[in-house]
């Protein structure tokens, strides 16, 4: 039996797309159980949590370190293994999942804060470290 890779392709997609949606309705149902439903963020920690976010996307999709996790998926030919390998191979991706687990640690336990502190600092580094060199390409003319 032939394999639609396309069509097996939106399957597993839309079963992530899924899930992605239930993990939401289920950390909004948690928080409002817990009483944490933010009606505000200060602007510190918004911006603590978007580097946050950004650093550890950047460690999943592109840094050597994390290597072994997206060889995982790296011979994937299609089915739940080959959307995995989309998922890291895609930013914009891994950062939505991402922000959805630091905003429910941010908003859950102050045991993450320390931690999402130092990826923000991290991901500031980074940003800082990638804005040095595009301006060492454009002052070199490479």
């Amino acid at each position: 039996m032939e394999i639609d890779y396309k069509k097996d392709q939106h399957f597993w997609h839309f079963i992530t797309s899924t899930i992605y949606l239930a993990l939401i309705i289920l950390m909004i149902v948690s928080l409002n159980k817990l009483g944490k439903i933010p009606n505000h963020i200060p602007t510190f920690d918004f911006f603590m949590l978007a580097l946050a976010t950004f650093r550890i996307t950047r460690l999943l999709v592109h840094d050597l370190v994390s290597d072994f996790v997206r060889d995982a998926f790296s011979d994937a030919t299609y089915g739940l293994k080959l959307t995995l390998h989309d998922l890291l191979d895609c930013p914009w991706c891994t950062g939505a999942w991402v922000s959805l687990f630091v905003g429910f640690a941010y908003f859950t336990t102050p045991l993450a804060w320390p931690i999402l502190l130092i990826m923000a600092v991290a991901g500031f580094g980074t940003l800082l470290t990638i804005l040095a060199s595009l301006m060492m390409v454009s002052l070199n003319g490479k």
